[in-house]
């Protein structure tokens, strides 16, 4: 139910985004593809913050309705809950690492294919007449007049997003009377044939060029971005570079702290509730999106850390997970001498 319901939410939020992306709508089929490949993205997020609430909903449930003191009367340890926990959060955390380290990855690219693909046939369709057109592509886009049948385009002005000195191409503005927008052989790109137009250059000095026919390619920025290029390779080839590459290291660590965390959330949520004498689902949920946000936070501001100092990776990417152990396994001891 947890898994549901925290699915749900992302698969909301993407929905949201890919709305912003493709003005002109979305079809049943292709939202349903997109949302499985998205899902197995972040099933390693969605896992272990559903398995948290479900230990603390359900062992919460049985000390309110006083089931542990009945336990405890009949000779039962308060401890008798926690190897079923253990049994099914060790099979979770394989699960996890599986996910994380192979099905992820590969979820990212089948859903980017798909996407480009989709994009290739409604090229056209995501770009507004009379608008500047800020959306998949590395340059914004304005055309006065767009002819879908024959994919002709009238007044074009075209300019980077982002300015930068050493590529002096990308501080030029492009203007164009007519165009005309053709498919690439990598699914990723579209080629725009310009037709009498002029390229103004913004370096240290202006320049102005005055041109017949330009072919320009344009990019696709990426839609689902997941982050660093890093994420989305598998565990074998970021073990290979992790040797020479700090990030591929990093994203070694947190493929393995993801899955031990549904051990530590486990064990945090059996010896959190085992102090309290009445908890609710109220209390449970809180509790889940406080230390979810605290612990997933903590990571990715740790990333940011790294990329920028030579702090020692393994125990800052680690150092929240343990943390949480070692939380973990004094609340254990105090609810045994509860």
């Amino acid at each position: 139910m947890a898994m549901f319901i925290f699915s749900f939410i992302l698969c909301l939020v993407e929905l949201f985004t890919y709305q912003n992306k493709f003005s002109f709508g979305l079809d049943l089929i292709f939202w349903s593809k997109i949302s499985f490949f998205l899902l197995l993205q972040n099933a390693s997020l969605i896992i272990p913050i559903s398995f948290f609430y479900a230990c603390l909903a359900s062992l919460g449930t049985m000390i309110s309705q006083n089931e542990i003191i009945a336990l405890k009367s009949g000779g039962f340890s308060y401890l008798i809950f926690f190897k079923p926990l253990l049994l099914i959060s060790v099979f979770l955390s394989l699960l996890c690492f599986i996910i994380g380290g192979f099905c992820g990855p590969w979820g990212y690219k089948t859903a980017k294919n798909i996407v480009a693909g989709f994009i290739q046939k409604n090229n056209v369709q995501l770009i507004k007449e009379g608008v500047f057109n800020d959306g998949f592509f590395e340059y914004i886009i304005y055309i006065e007049k767009i002819d879908s049948s024959t994919k002709s385009l009238k007044n074009i002005i075209l300019f980077p997003k982002e300015k930068n000195e050493a590529l002096p191409h990308n501080n030029q503005v492009i203007f164009a009377r007519s165009g005309k927008l053709f498919q690439y052989d990598n699914p990723f790109t579209i080629i725009v044939q310009l037709m009498h137009g002029v390229y103004n250059q913004y370096t240290d000095s202006f320049q102005k060029m005055s041109f017949e026919k330009a072919n320009i390619k344009l990019d696709y920025l990426d839609p689902i971005q997941e982050g660093k290029a890093e994420k989305k390779k598998d565990f074998i080839a970021l073990l290979s570079e992790s040797s020479i590459a700090p990030l591929s290291k990093i994203e070694v660590y947190r493929i393995i702290n993801n899955s031990l965390i549904i051990i530590a959330f486990c064990l945090f949520g059996f010896g959190f509730l085992g102090m309290l004498a009445t908890p609710s689902r109220a209390l449970s949920f809180l509790v889940t999106i406080s230390v979810a946000t605290l612990y997933y936070g903590y990571t990715t501001t740790v990333r940011r850390i790294i990329e920028r100092t030579d702090f020692n990776i393994p125990l800052m990417v680690s150092l929240p997970t343990l943390l949480l152990f070692i939380l973990s396994f004094y609340f254990m001891y105090r609810a045994s001498k509860r």
